[in-house]
């Protein structure tokens, strides 16, 4: 038998409740701590390879054991991909981006005779009574 004491009606988006605490006013969250946090935790381990005769031993570098990121950071840097590896480390380069027309600089000042700004009033005028 259920308890009738406990129970809430179906949650209705329109039914005017602002505050139901069941609405998650802030949207999904922006970052899952949990995967990032386990993701961090195997880069922080110490990288294994398998020897010939099928036993894990550790990746040395300069007669230290390799971690995860240390070996992910070097396939990286020697991918193709290695602009986007400078920039993770530097930071992103600047772009130039032309917003002008076609290379031409745009005239912040509009200039127009006396006729052409007749000939839009009469268009806005016409467009009014049209409707």
């Amino acid at each position: 038998m259920a308890n009738t004491q406990n129970l809430q009606p179906p949650f209705q988006p329109n039914d005017g409740e602002k505050k139901d605490p069941r609405i998650n006013r802030n949207g999904r969250p922006r970052s899952f701590d949990a995967a990032r946090k386990l993701a961090q935790a195997k880069m922080n381990e110490i990288a294994m390879e398998v020897g010939k005769d099928g036993i894990f031993r550790p990746i040395m570098r300069n007669g230290k054991a390799a971690t995860n990121a240390e070996i992910f950071f070097e396939a990286w840097m020697k991918s193709k991909d290695r602009k986007s590896f400078a920039e993770f480390a530097y930071g992103k380069v600047k772009e130039e981006i032309d917003v002008t027309s076609g290379g031409e600089k745009i005239n912040p000042y509009m200039t127009m005779d006396a006729a052409d700004l007749l000939e839009i009033a009469k268009k806005l005028v016409n467009a009014d009574k049209s409707e």
